[in-house]
């Protein structure tokens, strides 16, 4: 009897865990859509953001602070990555690169514990993101005529 409830209760955790993995299968080959992933790396900023603006503040960043800093960098990295295989316009792929490069730069700095480094690359970070998020959201604009250009002139 006991043997019955101990393979039943088997029976259930490897149906558990075999659905999981189908679960996670079929949407392991999903692509993330652009969109999706700016949501996604802008979701991992803010939480960057937060962390290094609190240590800044401060003036102090704990071990748990720069390894959570290094993971945040980590995901980043993967989703520029990502983002710039995606993007079409090279200009904003190759800022994407970029970023990626910033990002590699302060893992590097928060991976050897150097809070005053880490700010400071941070900002480029800033000025990598304010770039692309100009290329991508206020470019297009420029090119087409404003409805207003030329009148009561």
């Amino acid at each position: 009897m006991a043997n019955r409830a101990s393979l039943r209760k088997v029976l259930v955790i490897a149906s558990i865990m075999g659905g999981l993995l189908i679960l996670g299968f079929s949407s392991w080959g999903q692509q993330r859509t652009k969109k999706q992933n700016m949501v996604e790396m802008g979701e991992q900023f803010s939480k960057l953001n937060e962390k290094i603006m609190a240590g800044a503040l401060t003036e102090k960043l704990s071990d748990k602070d720069f390894e959570e800093i290094v993971g945040y960098c980590d995901k980043l990295v993967a989703l520029t990555k990502e983002y710039a295989e995606m993007e079409s316009n090279q200009e904003v792929a190759s800022i994407s690169t970029s970023l990626e490069a910033a990002v590699n730069y302060l893992k590097q700095q928060a991976t050897r514990k150097d809070a005053l480094v880490a700010v400071m690359s941070y900002g480029q970070l800033l000025s990598y993101c304010a770039e692309c998020h100009y290329r991508v959201r206020w470019a297009a604009e420029e090119t087409e005529p404003s409805p207003s250009m030329g009148v009561g002139r």
